[in-house]
């Protein structure tokens, strides 16, 4: 049909209706232009109709979706009292959607499984309830959407009530669980706060013991005597690190003379070398322990605990810098260290600090001694041998109280 004949129908429906006037001039420009006028006024017939509202068929019609009731269309309250939103209406489905939403609920029950929460299985219940009324209020009347929400009901309420006493039970496990740990928890923390370690009640038995006579001691004049009489003690300690005979038994003897009554750090110290020069190491522990307890600041006791031989390398190693951190003369130590480091067969390092000692204590034979000491264990028998040979030319009176033995082993050695 020619253009101009449709724009003229178009607008001639822009009201909904086409007049007997407009039809005629529409029916005149047809047969101007040579178009079948039974075959225009058809399409003019046809487009009129389509343009005009459909009238509702029976299922159409308004159903409250509270009772199930006939709406007027005027209408906004049903009989029962329900009012009607315009989006009730308009979102209605037809039975196969109802149909097929139902079906759809079932497959979805049985996709949840015990890993599904809580929150999801109450929403999912939520929802086939809605939906079993909806149901129910359009097409009630109908046996096989009977069938089918007695089928979902059943089904939905035999599977999701076996997860939700799954998840009941699992909740009491973890409930009583949770009570029981809290419990045990409970108790520890009882037996912890009432209960005293054997280092708690070895550290209260020493407080207990010796802080009172402590707190009084250091208010007399013999505090300060016991004071000096061990830093000499102390510095001749650290200066034969390593001793021969004769100064071990001046050592021994200066000790057992040191006064060990009064409640000093120095009383501690002397007892427990005492004690490890017999080989009584178990005494040589408590005595330094207890000094530990009293005087956790004191120097001295930190390196006798370096010095017990039932600890490992590491644990010496800690204990000694501890008595370097605490002691303002740091170098006076290092003899100490390339001790212990020896001890460990680590010589590069302990020769490292035996001549670092030796150059601020030049005039000490025993550390010089020591280190040819660690050339020979480091093979280096010539470096070995020149240091031999100025230690006989530097500390020839100290070399010739060396047993005969020792001379000669020496000697020999360097001969080769």
């Amino acid at each position: 049909m020619n253009p101009e004949i449709e724009k003229l129908i178009d607008l001639a429906l822009a009201d909904g209706e086409i007049t007997d006037k407009e039809r005629s001039v529409i029916l005149k420009k047809a047969e101007k232009l040579g178009e079948d006028l039974d075959e225009v006024d058809m399409i003019i017939e046809s487009k009129v109709h389509k343009s005009q509202p459909r009238k509702k068929k029976v299922e159409d019609l308004n159903l409250c979706p509270s009772c199930g009731e006939v709406i007027s269309g005027l209408s906004k309250t049903c009989i029962c009292g329900y009012v009607i939103n315009s989006n009730d209406f308009k979102n209605s489905r037809s039975l196969e959607e109802s149909v097929e939403t139902l079906e759809n609920l079932i497959v979805k029950i049985r996709t949840y499984g015990r890993g599904s929460s809580k929150s999801e299985l109450e929403g999912l219940i939520s929802q086939i309830e809605k939906e079993v009324r909806y149901v129910n209020t359009r097409y009630g009347g109908n046996s096989d959407i009977q069938k089918l929400i007695k089928n979902l009901e059943e089904f939905s309420e035999t599977h999701i009530s076996k997860i939700l006493n799954y998840k009941k039970r699992k909740t009491l496990f973890f409930r009583g669980l949770y009570s029981i740990l809290l419990i045990i928890s409970g108790v520890f923390i009882y037996y912890k706060i009432t209960h005293e370690t054997t280092e708690e009640k070895f550290k209260r038995e020493v407080t207990e013991k010796y802080q009172n006579s402590i707190n009084a001691f250091k208010e007399t004049k013999s505090f300060q005597k016991d004071s000096i009489r061990f830093s000499n003690i102390y510095d001749f300690t650290l200066s034969n690190t390593i001793t021969r005979q004769k100064n071990n038994d001046s050592l021994m003897k200066a000790l057992s003379d040191f006064d060990v009554n009064n409640p000093t750090p120095f009383r501690f110290y002397v007892l427990s070398v005492l004690s490890k020069d017999n080989g009584d190491y178990v005494n040589a522990k408590k005595y330094i322990d207890s000094c530990l307890v009293l005087f956790p600041n004191f120097a001295p006791i930190y390196l006798s605990k370096s010095r017990l031989v039932n600890i490992e390398f590491e644990e010496k190693l800690s204990y000694l810098e501890k008595s370097i951190e605490l002691d303002n003369n740091k170098k006076r130590y290092l003899f100490n260290r390339a001790l212990i480091y020896t001890e460990n067969k680590d010589y590069k390092k302990a020769l490292n600090y035996i001549r670092t000692y030796n150059q601020f204590y030049k005039n000490n034979y025993n550390s010089h001694s020591y280190e040819m000491t660690i050339l020979f264990l480091m093979n280096m028998n010539s470096f070995a041998c020149e240091k031999f040979n100025s230690l006989k030319r530097d500390f020839n009176n100290e070399y010739q109280k060396e047993p005969e033995s020792i001379k000669k082993l020496i000697e020999q050695t360097c001969k080769l």
